[in-house]
């Protein structure tokens, strides 16, 4: 079961603001670009207030920050000695969550002392199995959101080859209400971080990324009702979730983001991931195209979450997840709007192959937003794909007879991109997307 205070006192604070109309406290302005630079400054306001919440938070984190970067090379250096390492990443993946979402230093200094130790195991395909327990997967998570992700991932591998899971997936059976969804979900969107030293904006992105996918992805859908018997997927709470989506949509710049409260004000904010996934899994049946348009393109300076740049620079992620929210609502575009994309794809697919791709023609993974090289692979190939590098059919963005009608490139990129893949794809779920993407996009090795 979840913590009890994933469903407190916040859930009804949450569920009344819906009934207004979500009228969280905005800034002065509420013009776009004051809205933007609101958003990007929400960092300095969750820091000053988990150094509320714990004085030393600073000096604390500053320390585990050291440790963590330590074993993360450690990881990245045996990976590539020995593989993928799943039961590392995984914990990897938690130990990051509790340093830059939490401050719980007991929990995080037990996190990397484990994390330390798993490294000595070279075998660790066990964490990539269905747990016989309660059907979820993710075996070296702890935390129930993040082996929320892991089971979606493990669900649609399993829907792709149309196999039933080997176990009841009773670790989805407490959401198959929407009385047990919509008030877990409520209850994420706001962190009082000064008050509790948690911020929930992660778990609010992987939850409802979860669940999109689970009831509105229509192939893991179908499945679902298909072949998982153990999980009820309702049309009552598929109708429950959609409307949670448009409550939880910014009216005034159609994007979707955590909110805090802080110093009695609550601060909204826009969230590219989270976007992102809610447009995707809906297909794009979203209200709202021009603002989400004007607010994407306007976020492209800002750091992420907020804005598309990591430590100052494009990643393959990002930039992906720029791209299908610009395909998603290229019908909906002005004129000028359309020109405003189309030079910001060139400029991406530029950074990609000038500095994202390295001299032997695969995808560099060159800082930590990546939670494993197989990550940065995907999404890498997903980017070039998404914009028709290899398939004309696909480029959405280029006008007929526009001069710019091929794409060319100084690598021969794919079968390298499938080499690389094979290599990693074994327990790497994101390498396997790679490469089943790949198989399709060059299957008799054309480049």
């Amino acid at each position: 079961m979840l913590p009890e205070s994933r469903l407190g006192p916040w859930a009804l604070a949450v569920a009344t603001l819906f009934v207004i109309g979500f009228g969280f406290a905005r800034p002065a302005a509420a013009a776009l670009p004051d809205d933007v630079v609101g958003s990007a400054d929400i960092r300095s306001l969750v820091a000053g207030d988990f150094n509320v919440y714990d004085p030393g938070y600073r000096a604390r984190r500053q320390a585990f920050d050291a440790r963590l970067d330590r074993l993360w090379r450690r990881l990245k250096a045996k990976q590539m000695q020995v593989g993928p390492l799943p039961c590392s990443t995984q914990i990897y993946i938690e130990t990051k969550w509790l340093l830059r979402y939490t401050a719980d230093w007991k929990r995080l200094a037990i996190k990397l002392d484990r994390l330390g130790k798993s490294l000595a195991n070279p075998e660790q395909d066990f964490a990539l199995a269905q747990s016989p327990d309660d059907g979820s997967w993710g075996a070296c998570y702890d935390e129930w959101f993040l082996k929320l992700d892991a089971t979606v991932d493990g669900l649609n591998a399993l829907a792709d080859k149309n196999e039933a899971p080997k176990h009841p997936v009773g670790f989805l059976a407490q959401f198959a209400k929407p009385s047990g969804l919509i008030p877990y979900v409520e209850g994420l969107l706001v962190s009082d971080v000064a008050r509790t030293g948690i911020d929930h904006r992660l778990e609010l992105a992987a939850v409802t990324a979860a669940f999109a996918q689970i009831l509105l992805k229509e192939s893991l859908r179908e499945f679902m009702r298909r072949k998982v018997t153990s999980v009820a997927v309702t049309d009552g709470l598929i109708v429950a979730f959609r409307g949670f989506l448009d409550r939880w949509q910014d009216p005034a710049n159609g994007y979707w983001g955590a909110s805090y409260l802080s110093d009695g004000q609550l601060h909204r904010t826009n969230d590219l991931s989270m976007a992102f996934h809610n447009i995707s899994y809906t297909r794009g049946e979203v209200r709202g195209w021009s603002r989400i348009i004007d607010t994407t393109l306007a976020i492209k300076r800002a750091s992420y979450p907020q804005g598309w740049l990591f430590k100052h620079a494009m990643t393959h992620h990002n930039n992906y997840d720029v791209v299908k929210i610009l395909q998603f609502g290229w019908p909906y575009m002005t004129a000028s709007q359309r020109r405003h994309a189309r030079m910001e794809i060139e400029e991406m697919l530029h950074w990609c192959m000038t500095k994202g791709v390295g001299p032997d023609g695969v995808f560099l993974d060159k800082n930590d937003f990546h939670n494993s090289s197989g990550d940065a692979l995907y999404f890498g190939v997903s980017f070039l794909d998404a914009i028709g590098y290899w398939n004309p059919a696909k480029r959405f963005w280029i006008d007929a007879g526009s001069p710019r009608t091929t794409l060319t490139s100084a690598h021969n990129m794919c079968p390298r991109l499938k080499a690389q893949a094979a290599q990693l794809a074994t327990a790497d779920t994101g390498a396997r997307a790679a490469l089943e993407r790949l198989v399709k996009i060059c299957p008799d090795g054309r480049p």
